[in-house]
């Protein structure tokens, strides 16, 4: 949105807050400052928790230490404006979320000459993380109140020493949990292709990756922070992903297939109601 982009550009400004908690199996799961937990929604106790690999003060540190020039809007980037970071996703057995990894400095060249600082942009890196909820800590039993349980993944997928073809990915947010499959958004790190990616959700396997678009600019630099919108979560229905990257094109693939059925651009760049059927 206009307003968005606007207030990305001023960089006092916070573009958004997006923290969703959500309940399965009698428990209450949400995102915090350093990694994930789940309380007992009756009494608050908390049952378990998941440590991030990158906690928000560490994200905090390890952006400063990327690039000391920084000015005060780490926190906004770490949290306040990081719509990707505070939304976690469940198939009622698991809970699966984006993990930030690290931020590397981008050389953009000699700037503006001798004397003058020289100009980076920090591209960030992240994975895709599945937890098994833990079905015995539902408060039933006092002995558990002694201790809190710190949750490993069941498995992870992305992030640059991913084996498999996750590595290049940026996960532009939470998957969408369908059955037993996932479908989820990403962004290719080096040629800026968006996906559609599908998982097996129990194991985090790559069913199928199908290309959506291009951008222009990739949304791993810390000027694009704007762009991880909650509106990177897939809708599916009717056997259709339904997905909307900001890119101003509305994308319709079969879950079954992969296979892309029909592209609707809009806004500046694409005709207005344009519906273009791909096979």
């Amino acid at each position: 949105a206009a307003w968005e982009r606007d207030r990305a550009n001023t960089e006092l400004e916070e573009t958004g807050v997006a923290v969703f908690p959500i309940v399965v199996q009698n428990q209450l799961i949400t995102r915090d400052l350093y990694g994930i937990r789940s309380c007992d929604p009756k009494t608050g106790r908390q049952l378990w928790r998941y440590n991030a690999t990158l906690s928000v003060p560490d994200f905090v540190a390890r952006l400063r230490e990327a690039d000391p020039g920084r000015s005060t809007t780490l926190i906004e980037m770490a949290w306040a404006g990081n719509a990707a970071q505070g939304i976690v996703t469940s198939d009622g057995r698991r809970v699966f979320a984006i993990d930030w990894l690290d931020f590397e400095a981008e050389d953009l060249g000699a700037g503006f000459g001798p004397g003058f600082p020289q100009p980076t942009l920090l591209r960030a890196s992240n994975q895709l993380v599945c937890l098994d909820i833990p079905t015995r800590l539902n408060g039933n039993s006092e002995s558990d109140d002694d201790e809190i349980r710190n949750v490993k993944p069941a498995w992870s997928v992305g992030g640059p020493t991913d084996p498999g073809a996750l590595s290049d990915q940026l996960f532009l947010g939470a998957p969408r949990s369908v059955d037993d499959a996932l479908f989820v958004m990403t962004e290719s790190r080096r040629d800026r292709e968006l996906n559609l990616v599908k998982l097996d959700a129990a194991s985090g396997r790559v069913v199928w990756v199908q290309k959506l678009g291009l951008v222009e600019r990739a949304g791993s630099r810390s000027d694009e922070r704007h762009r991880n919108l909650p509106m990177a979560l897939p809708a599916v229905a009717d056997g259709t992903v339904i997905c909307q990257p900001d890119t101003d094109i509305i994308v319709a693939v079969d879950a079954s297939l992969g296979e892309l059925k029909w592209i609707h651009a809009y806004g500046r760049d694409g005709p207005n109601g344009a519906l273009s059927a791909r096979s």
